[in-house]
């Protein structure tokens, strides 16, 4: 794995043995951005949906996007449960995640179904409904896609109000009537929970698809997300995590190489202090 740099120290303190589990590392109002949360990202285990909801919060931090929207895991459990939710949080999405829809291109919707992830991209654009799923489910297939129709009918609702809209006369799309497109992609191995993994890696690079196929999912893959999301710009709390982990690296990780070992004289961490 080619870490360089401060990366590395991140990577250490993230995955570190010995850690407080329940300290915050990505600052986030609407999940629990601890370490808890972030060692499910380590190789062979099941993604949390708090994992989903930070690298939802990540890419919806551009704020020079303003055609695409990212949604929290708990819009589609609300469209799942409509008369058993509080309209506060319903409200709260709406104002963090989504704009205007004049000119809106995609939807991406993170879905959870019997302990698989898959996502949902709604193109306004071409007036689709794609379906990405790495582990598919010919039992499980008609379930997930009726899922995804649950999600629409809400986004539907959504988007029938003229608050949504900067230019009043712009007329709303019936979402839920939008045809189901299914890419041909890449399969996961069986056996590796990495379902979360590819929903969260086809967010991050969204913007990157000729189609939706990726070649690679690994341990590198899960650990690049971590590092991103603890030093991303979008975490309020991203320097002083930074600073925890180089004392972390130069405390315990240079000590305990040196053990045993001819001394050296370098003892500091893989780039020095950080710079202010």
């Amino acid at each position: 794995m080619q870490f360089v740099g401060h990366e590395l120290a991140v990577a250490a303190y993230i995955f570190g043995n010995g850690l407080s589990p329940s300290e915050i590392l990505v600052e986030n109002e609407h999940c629990i951005g601890n370490r808890e949360a972030l060692l499910t990202l380590r190789p062979g285990e099941e993604v949390v949906d708090d994992v989903i909801n930070l690298v939802v919060a990540m890419v919806s931090s551009n704020k020079a996007e303003k055609r695409r929207w990212w949604l929290p895991t708990t819009f589609a459990q609300i469209a799942s449960n409509p008369g058993h939710h509080c309209k506060a949080t319903l409200d709260y999405i709406v104002a963090k995640y989504t704009g205007f829809a004049d000119n809106l291109l995609k939807i991406y919707v993170p879905l959870h179904m019997r302990g698989h992830w898959y996502l949902m991209i709604v193109d306004m654009w071409d007036e689709n409904l794609i379906y990405l799923d790495s582990l598919k489910s010919s039992v499980d297939r008609q379930a997930r896609i009726d899922k995804m129709l649950e999600v629409a009918r809400l986004l539907e609702l959504l988007l029938s109000e003229t608050s949504s809209y900067e230019c009043k006369t712009t007329g709303p799309k019936s979402i839920s009537k939008f045809r189901i497109q299914e890419p041909q992609i890449s399969q996961q191995a069986a056996d590796s929970n990495d379902c979360g993994v590819w929903v969260a890696e086809w967010m991050i690079q969204y913007d990157l698809w000729a189609s939706y196929d990726l070649q690679v999912i690994n341990e590198h893959t899960r650990m690049t997300i971590a590092i991103d999301l603890v030093m991303g710009e979008h975490n309020p709390i991203s320097e002083e995590v930074q600073q925890k982990a180089v004392q972390f690296w130069d405390r315990n990780m240079i000590c305990s190489y040196l053990k045993g070992a001819r001394p050296r004289n370098r003892t500091r961490s893989p780039v020095g202090p950080l710079s202010p």
